[in-house]
């Protein structure tokens, strides 16, 4: 089975990314952002093209809690079903877990959205960070990792093209004018840092329950002939 690296190292990676995140959020609350935020968003709307813009509208809804919450519930069903308990339960875990997380930042920052584009609606809840980048890529990334831990799926192929995937979701929330790039990339950090404390945890839960599950040694009385 897939270990993906040891816990020590996978909360080094965890904290890294954490400190990271707080000091872009810093970056983000002092508004030494909004330059670069600014030339960026400008220069999203010089790039719209009709292929391009249905394409991206139709990949953002992939991180839209609509379809994302069906998902996972879907995936962890037959996780249960199959026997592997602890990969539903910690997928659960870990969407649950990044989802309260994003909303306790988006409350406590509540960042107006970007003017917009008018491409699509503009959601109600607060821009910072991006749900779509958090909660998303932390959702998609555990639910590859956790499956090509118990199948055959190419753990590195497979998390390749989430990966693309999840690259061009980020990128469309930007292009359709409904974050700022620091909201996207602040969102990845802190949903890449739950990842890692989730899987964290997973590994220690199954190197505990590898031990519970052990078949008891058998004593056979040596013979002495």
């Amino acid at each position: 089975m897939r270990t993906y690296g040891s816990r020590g190292r996978l909360l080094f990676w965890a904290a890294g990314l954490f400190v990271a995140g707080v000091l872009l959020t810093m970056l983000v609350v002092s508004g030494r952002t909004q330059e670069i935020d600014g030339a960026v968003f400008s220069w999203a709307g010089t790039i719209h093209m009709d292929g391009l813009t249905a394409l991206l509208k139709a990949l953002t809804y992939l991180g839209n809690g609509v379809v994302l919450a069906p998902i996972a519930l879907v995936v962890a069903l037959l996780f249960w079903i199959r026997g592997d308990r602890l990969e539903a339960i910690f997928l659960l875990v870990g969407v649950v877990g990044v989802e309260i997380a994003n909303e306790g930042l988006k409350a406590a920052f509540d960042r107006p959205r970007p003017p917009g584009f008018g491409l699509i609606e503009m959601p109600e809840s607060a821009s910072f960070p991006s749900g779509h980048a958090m909660v998303g890529t932390c959702f998609y990334m555990l639910a590859v990792m956790l499956i090509s831990r118990v199948t055959a799926l190419p753990a590195f192929l497979s998390g390749l093209v989430t990966g693309i995937m999840m690259a061009a979701v980020c990128f469309s929330r930007v292009y359709l004018g409904v974050h700022y790039a620091s909201d996207v990339l602040t969102g990845l950090l802190f949903g890449l840092v739950w990842l890692f404390v989730t899987w964290q945890w997973y590994e220690g839960a199954v190197s505990r329950y590898r031990a519970f599950r052990r078949p008891p040694r058998i004593y056979v009385p040596r013979s002495y002939n």
